[in-house]
């Protein structure tokens, strides 16, 4: 008992009742025994009875055959599939794994379950081209054909379905591995629906201020400017004029020039907010309601409660190009004559609010809301 492991203590101990040997005892097992050093190794034992002319136990055979080597191996074994087993559980991406053969599902997480609202006792064992998985079902078969031949696919964006019938985006990532003797997929996917939306809203937003700043300089900045050339151009073509009619031109064009100075700050000042990190937001509230009374003559208001919740710029800067968008929509898309900005900190929230009088939004248009 002093070679064995407090482990297998129990174990043989059962064995050896104190009387004598146990013949169910008798066979191959595992023991882990303490090696002189201290340290463990494990052993596999084939233990029988040795007993006299009479039948009685004399004694015991053992062979033992040291096999720590493959022992540690099937621990490592199980405690991968383990790691593995968790880590596909918990993973916040939707992953399965399928044949690569059939495209048969042979086990889904959670996270995929929510993705696609299917459910795990309806989906498993079926293909995933019969269960409209892929929007083009063309995508689909050529995805599974360059894993079969790739032997993995990385960040693919493609379309899918729910089980609702609801298009999503999505990225997939797959590698090839073997599973109990069959070749099959381990994919990731991630729904990036919302990030597209928000990229695509991002950019029409910067396309709508490009149309304006050509707008306000096609339209309103080269008009007075060229008013200024052709003053310019008359005081060249008539030298010998008297002095008072050269200084009451070249007072219209001082006027022009701070004018078209006054315009182009307006413009810079709607394109780049004030140093938020160093004016504060408040600051950056209210250039943006001088800035909408300017350009566009209507009362902006702003009411702030003297309040500092951001921790860095970033962040303060993201609630301005909010408030930002926010206020010009209502400008352009409302007909809004009267905005008003309320920021205010209440019960650990930040509150932005962008009130207007304009027509507002048509609620039987059904539009999808992000959260």
């Amino acid at each position: 008992m002093d070679l064995i492991s407090p482990r297998d203590a129990e174990k043989v101990s059962r064995i050896f009742d104190g009387r004598g040997f146990k013949e169910e005892g008798a066979g191959i097992d595992e023991w882990e025994l303490v090696r002189k050093d201290g340290s463990s190794c494990f052993v596999e034992t084939s233990l029988s009875v040795m007993a006299n002319k009479f039948s009685n136990q004399t004694g015991i055979r053992v062979v033992i055959r040291d096999v720590t080597g493959r022992i540690q191996a099937r621990k490592a074994l199980q405690l991968s599939e383990e790691l593995f087993s968790k880590s596909f559980q918990c993973s916040p991406s939707g992953m399965f794994v399928a044949r690569i053969e059939s495209g048969c599902l042979i086990n889904v997480n959670d996270s995929f379950l929510e993705l696609t609202g299917h459910d795990a006792a309806t989906i498993l064992g079926k293909k995933l081209m019969d269960l409209c998985f892929f929007r083009n079902r063309k995508e689909g078969r050529k995805i599974f054909k360059m894993i079969h031949e790739k032997k993995s696919l990385r960040n693919r964006e493609i379309e899918f379905c729910r089980a609702t019938g609801e298009i999503r985006e999505g990225i997939i990532s797959a590698e090839v591995l073997e599973i109990w003797g069959e070749t099959c997929i381990l994919a990731a996917l991630e729904d990036c629906t919302d990030d597209r939306e928000l990229e695509r809203q991002f950019l029409d937003m910067i396309e709508q201020q490009r149309r304006e700043i050509a707008f306000a300089l096609h339209d309103d900045l080269c008009p007075q400017l060229i008013g200024i050339e052709m003053l310019i151009d008359i005081l060249k073509q008539n030298p010998s004029k008297p002095m008072c009619e050269k200084v009451d031109r070249m007072e219209k064009i001082e006027v022009l020039i701070q004018e078209s100075i006054r315009k182009t700050r307006l413009l810079s000042r709607g394109l780049s907010p004030v140093d938020i990190a160093e004016q504060g937001f408040e600051a950056s509230l209210f250039e943006l309601t001088k800035h909408v009374e300017d350009m566009y003559g209507i009362v902006c208001t702003r009411d702030c409660d003297g309040s500092t919740p951001f921790v860095g710029n970033t962040e303060s800067t993201h609630a301005y190009y909010i408030a930002h968008e926010a206020v010009h929509n209502a400008v352009k898309h409302a007909g809004a004559r009267r905005i008003s900005i309320h920021f205010l900190t209440h019960k650990q929230r930040i509150i932005l609010m962008i009130r207007d009088d304009g027509k507002g939004i048509d609620t039987k248009l059904n539009r999808p809301v992000l959260d």
